[in-house]
């Protein structure tokens, strides 16, 4: 992945060609299986978007598959969005917007109603937090959800509709990753009282049908 420095050092004409190119191409998407077509997605590229990523680095799913793809696939998409947020914050959040408003406007089409993000990557700078914040609050009847452990959110109000499910999960004074064997995903349910979630045990279901993380935040991973 490019890293956050050699994304703010791009001149001024690749960071209009990169707006032009998510412009055609959109930035929310609805192609993702695990999540069903009810779910839009927006992604930033793993690690180099991630606060501490050393704490996860070895065991974070983003780091390998599609992600990593070359191209026009997700590895592209995902550096060029993080390449907006890095230099254009307000034209991004402008974006997102009218992504929004366009299709939920549009009587041809299912309005947009839930949006994962950070599939990969993670909330790295408090301003980037705020503009999540800011699309939650500006569309009550859209759900946002991610999993973050970013310390860039810590002590701030977050809207009801913007769900976050912690990567970590402090058990008994030690820190443990919510992504871990499915032995020890059942020692953390009996602690925490949450669920598995049924994709990662190999259930036919998708997150469109399931739900529970859209609202809910007591939701346990098993690494696949």
């Amino acid at each position: 992945f490019k890293t956050h420095k050699e994304l703010l050092n791009i001149s001024i004409e690749e960071l209009e060609e990169i707006k032009a190119y998510k412009k055609r191409t959109g930035f929310l998407k609805n192609d993702n299986s695990k999540l069903g077509k009810d779910i839009y997605a927006f992604d930033l590229p793993a690690v180099v978007s991630c606060p501490n990523s050393n704490e996860c680095f070895k065991d974070c799913y983003a780091n390998k598959g599609s992600y990593l793809y070359g191209g026009t696939g997700a590895k592209t998409s995902n550096t060029y969005n993080f390449a907006i947020a890095l230099n254009d914050i307000e034209y991004l959040k402008k974006e997102l917007i009218k992504e929004i408003e366009e299709r939920n406007n549009n009587k041809r089409k299912k309005n947009i109603n839930n949006i994962r993000i950070h599939s990969s990557g993670d909330f790295f700078s408090k301003e980037y937090f705020v503009m999540w914040c800011n699309i939650a609050k500006r569309f009550k009847n859209l759900n946002i959800f991610t999993y973050s452990k970013a310390p860039q959110i810590e002590g701030l109000k977050v809207p009801k509709n913007l769900n976050i499910i912690d990567s970590f999960i402090t058990i008994d004074n030690t820190k443990y990753l919510n992504y871990a064997p499915i032995e020890q995903i059942k020692k953390m349910r009996a602690k925490t009282k949450g669920i598995i979630c049924p994709v990662t045990i190999g259930k036919k279901i998708d997150c469109s049908a399931c739900k529970y993380c859209i609202t809910k935040n007591k939701v346990l991973f098993v690494a696949h």
